[in-house]
């Protein structure tokens, strides 16, 4: 416990004359108000906020107090910008608000026996000898790869489908067999919010009809998950592009999508601006027509 009343009278003998509580609500202050009274003396006695008010009128109100008890107060100081700033969480909550060191730049691949990609999630290639396979290895995290954070799903940050398809073009595309003619996703790949995942993309040899298989894999910790299996193909050097004879399509019935992403959203897929590329739907004969838009860089190091 605290003796305030004799803390106040050894404070008053002490020459002290203004006492001022900085808290969220007043507490002190009616204590020490009794202490003055028991001492016959007087002081200024002030608090700063009180609970259940606005908390600049009742801070402004605090040092117009103080001013009329005959403190100097520099008013200037509260004609500055009124933006709110959020404060430090506490240790145990364990999100840290101090700058994190730059990360690493990657070695050099070919140093270290690889065949640099200079992908967006790959970074390098091996030749698996014997088979005409080849593996391909890179790394992401919410640092490395922020946008990741965009695509979530109830919260947690999860790889979009698209980037395996991505991975299987990017590797079909290196050993000759670009076309991706089937791809199945097995295991979603969820993002953690701390530390990194190795993504690892086996691709075995041609077969008779020079079709290969391909893997993608990843590992947070121990064990290895397979995400995704895929074939892919030779295909032609240049496949033909579907040709519309008039944009939107003839008798298509357009789709209201101002609201897709909120609705999205309630769902529990929350996608964030670098994901929201849908512009325009129309449907016709059982098919949708959709206007697709990526943002400006949003597609860089990618297929």
């Amino acid at each position: 416990t605290v003796d305030f009343h004799g803390v106040t009278k050894a404070l008053l003998a002490d020459g002290f004359d203004v006492f001022i509580e900085a808290s969220a609500h007043p507490v002190l202050t009616a204590s020490i108000e009794e202490s003055l009274e028991e001492a016959d003396a007087s002081a200024v006695v002030l608090g700063t906020l009180r609970r259940n008010e606005d908390e600049q009128r009742r801070f402004t109100l605090a040092l117009a107090e103080a001013f009329t008890a005959g403190l100097p107060v520099q008013w200037p100081v509260t004609e500055r910008t009124t933006d709110v700033l959020e404060l430090p969480t506490y240790a145990f909550q364990r999100q840290r608000y101090w700058l994190e060191p730059v990360q690493a730049e990657v070695a050099d691949a070919a140093g270290l026996g690889l065949e640099g990609l200079g992908h967006g999630l790959l970074g390098a290639m091996v030749p698996v000898p014997d088979s005409d396979g080849v593996v391909l290895t890179g790394s992401m995290s919410l640092r490395s790869h922020p946008w990741l954070a965009e695509h979530a799903v109830y919260g947690t940050a999860l790889l979009p489908g698209t980037a395996f398809v991505e991975m299987a073009l990017r590797a079909g595309t290196e050993v000759g067999t670009p076309e991706v003619r089937e791809l199945v996703l097995e295991e979603p790949l969820l993002v953690p919010d701390h530390g990194e995942v190795r993504l690892h993309v086996s691709v075995t040899g041609a077969d008779e009809s020079g079709c290969r298989t391909l893997v993608v894999r990843s590992r947070a910790d121990q064990d290895w998950t397979v995400h995704a299996r895929a074939v892919l193909a030779p295909g032609a050097a240049d496949e033909p592009v579907l040709q519309l004879a008039a944009w939107p399509p003839a008798g298509a019935e357009k789709v209201d999508v101002s609201a897709l992403y909120e609705e999205f959203a309630a769902a529990g897929y929350d996608y964030g601006p670098l994901f929201q590329g849908v512009r325009a739907v129309w449907r016709a004969d059982g098919e949708v027509f959709a206007e697709v838009e990526l943002p400006r860089g949003g597609g860089d190091g990618f297929a």
